[in-house]
This record gives C-alpha cells, structure tokens and sequence, in this order.
C-alpha cells in the first residue's frame, strides 16, 4: 500500500522544489556509470532550429510544445545508449544532429503503443539512440503535451530524465523482473493463504485483508507497467490514471480493514466514527477527477493518503495502549511502512550519498510492503487466537451469570405471573360487560335492519305495482283511441279525416310500444328465467315475426348466419328480446338514401368459453364516439329526430345480463356498424347438437 505513497510524496516534492542549473554543459558518456542525469545539460530552444536558447530554469511547463537541446560526448567503446522519462509525457520526438546534420529520429510517449516503441516497456518512455565512440553528438527533444496533468508533471518529468548504457539497462531491467517474480509470488501466496481462513472461518476480517491485497496488487501491476506489456501493448498508455482511480478505493478498504482488526467501534468509538468520516472525504478525490482535474486529484489523493495513514497509525497506538495486543502488529506495520518510504525517498532525492551504493535500497518498497501485509496476517492469526481466549472465558463467565440470571429471573416471572393473573381476571370482567353491551346493540341493530329490509321490500312491491298499474292504466285509453279510429277509417269517406286518423293511430301504436317495453323492463328485473332447449331456426323465426309486428318501416334486407338444425339452452323470450331490439335499432337508424339497400346481418355462432357468440353487422347511420358511452342508458336517444323511446339498448343489454351475457358496441362508423352479444354458460346449462339426437 505504501508505493502509491512513496510516489506521490517524490511527484510532490520535484513539483515544488526542483530548480536546474543556469548553464548547460556537454553531457559526457562513460561506460563506468550505471546513469547519467541529463537534468543539468540541458537547453530550452523556442523551435527546432534552436535560434534561440535559455537556460533550464526559464523552463514553462503551460506549454504544449516544448524543444531542448542537449550535447553528448561519447566517451566508451558503446554506440547505442537509451534515454529514458516517466510516464507523463504524451509524445517526445528525438532528434539526432552530427556537424549541425540531422541522422536520426524516434518517438515515445503516452500517445503510443508499446508495438510502435523501439523498448517495449510498460514503465517510463524509453528511446535508443546512436553516438560514435570520442564523438560528439546534438540530441533535440521535442516534448508535446496537451492535458493539465501531463504539465503538471513536465518539470519532474525532466528531472528524472536520464541516459543508460544499454548493457546496464538491459541488466536493471532483468533484475527488476526476477525481484517481482519474488515480490508478486509472495503476494499472491498470501492472498490465497487469508482467502482460504476467510472461506473457513467466515471472517470479515480476513475478507477485506484479501480485498485490500487484491487492489494493492493491482495497483503494482499497474505502476510496473504489467497489465500494459501482457494484455494491452496495441493500446496508447493512459494507466496512470488507473492508480489515481483506484488509490481512494484501495485507502477506504485500508481504514475498513484496521477497523475490523483493532475493533475501535469496542475500543476507541470516537476514533471509529472519524474513521468512517474520512472514509466519506476519500470520496472527494474524485470529484476533480470527474472534471478532468487530474493533478488537483492527485494532490488530493497525496493529502488524503498522508492523512490515512497518520490517522490509522494514531488508532493503533490508542488500541495498543489499551492492552489490545493485536494492533502491536498493525502498528508496527505502519512504522515499517512509514520508515521504507521515507528511506527510499531520501535514495531518489540523494539526500544520503552513500545509500546509491546499496542495490538492496532500490527495493524498499516492495520489501516494506512485503513484511507490511506479512505483519497484517500475523496480527490477524493472533487476534483469533485472542478471540478464541476470549470467547473461552466469556462463556465460563456467562454460565455463572447464566445460572444467577435464571433464578432472578424465575422469581421475577413469578411475581410477574401474579400480576399479570390479577390483570387478566380484571380485563376478563371488563370484556363480560362489554361483549353484553355489544350483544345488546347487535340486537337493537339487527332489528333496525329487519325493519329496513321490510321497508325497502314493500317500497320494491310499491314500485313495481305502480310500473304495472301505470301501464295498464294507459294501455286501457289507448286501446280505446285505436279501435275508435279503426271505426273512423271504416266509416270516414273525407280524405284529410283519414289522414288525421292514421297519424292518431300511429302515434297510439308507438305509445303502445313505448309501455310494453316499459313493463319488459319490470318483467326483465323481477321474473325468473325459463331456459329451454331450442333451435335456431325458431329463434330466427321468432326474431323476424317480432320485427314485423313492432317495426314500421321499410323493407330491410336481413339475413342470418348460423347453423338452423344447433340447439342452445337458454330464456328462448329473452334471447329473442336482445336481439330483436339490437335489430330494430339498426332498422330505425338506417340510411334514406334509393341508391343504397339497407342489410342487417345476424351471425351466430359457438364461443370458446362453450356459450354462444351473436355478431349484429349493418350499414346504417352509424353512431358518434361521442355517444357511444350513453347508447345503452335507459331513455337515452341518439338524436332529436329519433322516433323511438330510448328503451331498445337500454332493454337488450338488461336482458343479455340476465342470461349471464352481455351487449358491446365494437365498431359504429357510417356504414359499418358492429353489435356483439355475448352469451355464457348458464347454471346447470347443457348445449345439445343436432348430430347428438
């Protein structure tokens, strides 16, 4: 955990601190150095042509283009030399001159992948150019950067800039390799080691410390240039955002972890709440990542980081001063972390000369790391074994206050089933006289509901009483009026009389019709239904002798289609009604036009829910969508001209409902009408077919 650390304290102090030389200097190669820092020799030029030159220090990291210049003398036998600078630079283009002539050029930088790149390494960016032995050599660099971040970074980029003799290069880099076989072997061992206690004792503890080994993994993989050089060479490098991406991450499972392991929401509960506070700032580090602020984030992250780690090793003190040995590792860990890092800085800074002389100093990173997460698992082993004692001392502690509880609580349960006896013989009490009370006011209540029930059936018997009366009353005097001007008509010679008489007659017929519909309403809601087999044939039959007995109106063409010899069980005077009424309807509203022949068509058939299905098609009026809503409401009529009594839909959809079916409207434009009745299965209803008798 601790590199990401180790590198953004460096990033920080070259970014602040770093100043170079006024004057440069012919860079002088020898084969007995393991590098040359370049940072001193070189010259900023405002083109390529280098007309005019300045010192390093007026260097302008906010420029996207920027040419230095830098003088080479070849003192060994070698030819090829590698130039190497971090990864922040997103193209550099080396330029070599001999006697003022250009020979050679070659590119690196993050905007290129590593097949286009003469060394194929996933860390820093690297080039090889070519320098005659005891000759002098011009090297132009060109450093192209567009991205805050990559300027941010362009003055440590130039500091760390150096020169490597292609034999000790190639031997660094083999020995880097073989030490993090070592360092990610004994990582992933670790992993695997912790993974399996935390599958086996199903410890959160354990879990994260996998967790947080995973992306401490990761992270490295990342930082060495790993994941790069196996799975994405054919990809530009942009992975250093990847670490900015995951080190608040990796910081959150850091705190997570140490506060399971120490138990500072038992030990330090203040601490522990902070602890989750600062996990919720770690999360500010990505808001100028969000807006492409990625050197503001990483100074976030490099405040934060700091932060952390002073924060977790102050808990850690705290719960060790509190006798709770574990966090002895957790913190030694941390001192071992802090200590490495602060070692391996003052080795990058050359603030201790004579540490560059130890080879093992370079690989104080991995190591401190490596005895870090060891000293995590140790400390976590032991603070089972801590539990364990624990656990077996609480639970001789429990039996005793197990045994003394039990006997407390016995004679309080006692006392308490004695109370609670006396409450329940009082509410018992209580619960008589209520249940007499509610039994009392049931009574007077049903009483008064028997009373309603009576009322409203003789208010029921009064009602229809009066229908019936009403319109037997009126069809009396209007059968009268009808047989007097049938004498009129008999007896009348005077052509206007007649005339009279038969307007009288039609609109005493039309009453008749309106009050025997009246009293079908009455006979529909109060008769039971009288289902019986019959044919289709009779039902058809039935059908058109009613339209002609009650409609007054033209011939219109009306054909059925269905099956005359089906049977069907059902009120054969109902069925007839509903489809009469549906019929007569379309009669009433045809079109008066000579050119076109007015049809009705009536289609029967089975449904498959095994009642029957009756489809009404004809090519009248139509009815508006404003309307349709209203066509089946009692007295309701489709327009002022209507000559009918508003009752033959109302009383077709009432009748449909009796014999468990229904009447719908589905299509109603001019000339394309569409009535569907809808029948189902009445109780104890049998269909029987021709072929079956």
């Amino acid at each position: 955990m601790g590199r990401f650390l180790f590198y953004f304290i460096i990033f920080l102090f070259f970014n602040s601190s770093v100043s170079f030389a006024l004057d440069a200097e012919l860079l002088e190669l020898k084969s007995n150095a393991k590098s040359f820092s370049i940072t001193s020799y070189i010259q900023i030029c405002n083109d390529e042509n280098c007309t005019n030159v300045n010192p390093i220090s007026s260097l302008n990291t906010e420029s996207e283009v920027l040419f230095l210049r830098l003088n080479v003398l070849n003192h060994s036998n070698s030819v090829r030399w590698v130039m190497g600078f971090g990864n922040s630079n997103e193209k550099i283009t080396l330029y070599t001159f001999q006697k003022g002539i250009p020979t050679d050029t070659f590119y690196c930088g993050t905007n290129f992948t590593l097949l286009e790149k003469a060394v194929k390494t996933g860390v820093g960016e690297f080039m090889v150019f070519n320098v005659a032995p005891n000759d002098t050599t011009t090297l132009l660099l060109k450093l192209e950067n567009s991205s805050s971040f990559s300027k941010h970074l362009l003055k440590y980029s130039i500091a760390e800039a150096k020169v490597y003799h292609p034999d000790i290069y190639e031997a660094n880099r083999s020995v880097s390799k073989t030490i993090n076989i070592f360092f990610y072997g004994a990582i992933i061992l670790m992993i695997f080691y912790n993974l399996m206690l935390a599958i086996t004792l199903s410890s959160r503890g354990y879990l994260y410390y996998v967790l947080f080994s995973l992306l401490f993994l990761f992270y490295n993989f990342v930082s060495d240039g790993l994941i790069r050089e196996t799975f994405f060479p054919a990809t530009t490098n942009h992975f250093h955002f990847i670490r900015l991406v995951i080190t608040p991450v990796m910081l959150i499972v850091y705190i997570q972890f140490g506060r399971i392991y120490m138990q500072t929401s038992y030990l330090v509960a203040k601490a522990d709440r902070n602890a989750k506070y600062l996990m919720l700032v770690l999360l500010i580090s990505y808001v100028p990542m969000f807006f492409g602020e990625w050197w503001l984030a990483r100074l976030v992250l490099l405040i934060l980081s700091i932060l952390t780690v002073f924060f977790m090793t102050v808990v850690t003190a705290m719960c060790v001063a509190r006798n709770y040995f574990p966090a002895r590792y957790f913190l030694v860990g941390n001192i071992i972390l802090v200590l490495t890092g602060l070692t391996y800085v003052c080795y990058l800074l050359d603030f201790i000369p004579h540490l560059a002389s130890t080879k093992i100093i370079e690989y104080l990173p991995q190591m401190g790391a490596i005895f870090d997460l060891a000293l995590f698992s140790l400390g976590l082993a032991n603070r089972i074994q801590v539990i364990e004692q624990e656990l077996v001392k609480n639970e001789i502690e429990a039996e005793h206050e197990k045994q003394s509880l039990i006997e407390e609580k016995n004679q309080e349960l006692e006392h308490r089933v004695k109370l609670r006896t006396e409450e329940l013989n009082s509410q018992k009490e209580e619960i008589t006289a209520i249940n007499e009370a509610l039994e009392e006011k049931v009574r007077e209540r049903t009483k008064k509901l028997q009373k309603a029930y009576r009322d409203l059936l003789n208010l029921n018997y009064e009602l229809d009483t009066f229908i019936y009366r009403a319109a037997h009353d009126i069809r009396g005097p209007i059968t009268t009026i009808m047989g007097l001007c049938n004498l009129a008509l008999i007896e009348k010679d005077t052509k206007k009389s007649q005339d009279y008489l038969l307007i009288l007659d039609r609109f005493s017929k039309n009453t008749q019709i309106t009050l025997n519909r009246i009293l079908s309403v009455n006979e529909i809601k109060n008769n039971h239904i009288k289902p019986d087999f019959f044919s289709l044939a009779k039902l058809r039959d039935g059908v058109l002798e009613l339209l002609l007995e009650n409609t007054n109106a033209p011939k219109v063409a009306i054909r059925f289609e269905m099956d005359e010899n089906d049977t069907v069980y059902y009120d054969f005077s109902l069925l007839r009604l509903v489809i009469h009424n549906v019929v007569d309807n379309a009669v009433r509203f045809r079109i008066n036009d000579l050119a076109l022949v007015a049809s009705c068509t009536i289609k029967i058939c089975r449904s498959e829910e095994g009642g029957i299905l009756i489809e009404i098609h004809d090519n009248g009026q139509g009815i508006d969508d404003t309307i349709k809503e209203k066509v089946f409401d009692m007295f309701f009529r489709g327009n002022e001209y209507s000559s009918g009594s508003g009752l033959g839909l109302y009383i077709a959809k009432l009748a449909a409902r009796k014999l468990n079916g229904d009447v719908t409207l589905s299509r109603s434009s001019r000339g394309n009408t569409l009535f569907q009745i809808q029948l189902g299965r009445l109780k104890e209803r049998r269909i029987r077919y021709a072929d079956e008798e």
